[in-house]
């Protein structure tokens, strides 16, 4: 590689940094946008029952919902082994299963694109 190709390569270089470096800079205020618009279509589109919008050639925007349970906390865990051992026997097996299954469990919306792949 002569001088020139190496100066050529290091300006290029520079110049697709400098383009990332912008393009993160504006990500957090997509991001920003996108959550503010999630939260507005979630609200829109729970309250009218639209489970799905038609984006056209097969691409849609669906509205769903995932349970998720919260994480095992030691004032939890204490909670439930004071109500269990309330005039119960020591069963690992069964103390296991009723810790696990008495765990609060949270309903998170979301809003997801879905496309088709191209051939």
């Amino acid at each position: 590689m002569d001088k020139q190709q190496l100066l050529h390569s290091v300006k290029s270089w520079i110049g697709i940094d400098d383009d990332i470096r912008e393009l993160q800079r504006e990500l957090p205020e997509k991001r920003k946008e996108k959550r503010d618009l999630t939260e507005t279509l979630v609200t829109t589109m729970k309250s009218h029952d639209i489970d799905c919008f038609e984006l056209g050639q097969g691409n849609k925007l669906l509205y769903t919902q995932h349970k998720i349970k919260k994480p095992l906390s030691k004032k939890h865990l204490l909670t439930c082994l004071t109500s269990y051992f309330s005039g119960s026997a020591i069963d690992a097996q069964n103390l296991g299963t009723y810790i696990m299954n008495s765990r609060q469990v949270n309903i998170k919306d979301k809003i997801k694109r879905k496309t088709t792949k191209k051939k």
